[in-house]
């Protein structure tokens, strides 16, 4: 997991939802493009006790033959296909992990990536002072203070693990397609189910092209829990214990691209994801949404 390649594709497919910045979603059969995105960007962080990561440099790669694809993250073969809908077996890297591993994003500057980040493992709770009055007024007494101690949690630090599962794509028309999939956990560390819904718009507005993903992830219980439940263990009141069910997370997406030469365009890209509030909620996190914004140069090299 510790491999910087390895890394960088995860990264790109969190952050680009498997989609490239510069390029229709449909490709010729055969093809494969590899490019990188230069610019300013950031990645708000709803980890508690983490800062915002900022974004330089991220690759994008993809390659589809006659049924085997790679797009950004995600592997699948295409077993079933029809004019207007493809029915895939799938694996990619469960993204949720990759929020509580800012390590992944990098630490230094290398010819390939640079990001600065902040991140801790525990999050300590202040003591405070908290002034009280007696309760027996007529004594006359003077209000004292008491040090009062709030919990300190050690948060959870989920890997990122392997899923495999099915992908429905629905193409309407050729400016609208629906990407339906279902995976599961394969590693055993929480054997839980993800599953994701997009509706995808791409409009020519020459000469800017605009894509608008819509959609929302869903987490079944055990996915849920993996992630962000907190237990006695974790926590130094042994009565604590927050636990989940199923969540939904909705996000919407925008892409725009400009073409400034064969190889070369203008991207910039924002998605804002929104936590289940049982997710919000828990203490594992310290805001209920994330937002992630990039403005740059995408250059092809293939």
């Amino acid at each position: 997991m510790k491999s910087i390649w390895l890394k960088l594709v995860v990264i790109g497919s969190l952050l680009w939802s498997c989609y490239s910045l510069a390029e229709d979603s449909q490709v010729d059969v055969g093809s494969w493009s590899i490019g990188v995105n230069l610019g300013l960007g950031q990645r708000s962080t709803f980890i508690t006790g983490q800062e915002d990561v900022d974004i330089f440099v991220l690759p994008d790669f993809h390659y589809y033959s006659e049924q085997l694809f790679f797009d950004n993250g995600t592997l699948g073969y295409s077993f079933k296909e029809t004019s207007s809908h493809v029915f895939s077996a799938i694996t990619e890297l469960n993204p949720y992990g990759l929020y509580f591993d800012q390590s992944a994003f990098g630490e230094s500057f290398n010819p390939l990536f640079l990001v600065s980040e902040t991140s801790t493992e525990s999050v300590q709770g202040d003591s405070r002072l908290v002034t009280e009055s007696p309760v027996d007024s007529a004594t006359g007494g003077d209000a004292f203070e008491q040090s009062v101690d709030y919990p300190s949690y050690t948060l959870p630090q989920p890997d990122i693990t392997l899923d495999m599962g099915v992908q429905h794509n629905w193409f309407i028309d050729e400016n609208q397609n629906v990407t339906i999939k279902l995976v599961r956990d394969v590693t055993g560390e929480h054997s839980g189910l993800r599953g994701k819904f997009t509706w995808s718009i791409k409009q020519d507005l020459e000469p800017v092209r605009v894509k608008l993903n819509i959609g929302f992830d869903w987490l079944d219980s055990k996915s849920s829990n993996y992630y962000f439940s907190l237990t006695p263990d974790q926590s130094r009141l042994a009565h604590q214990n927050y636990q989940l069910g199923s969540s939904i997370n909705p996000f919407l997406s925008v892409t725009a691209s400009m073409p400034l030469t064969k190889k070369m365009s203008l991207v910039s890209h924002f998605k804002y994801l929104k936590l289940d509030s049982d997710i919000h909620h828990s203490p594992v996190t310290s805001k209920g949404y994330a937002l992630t914004h990039f403005a740059g140069i995408h250059y092809k090299f293939w």
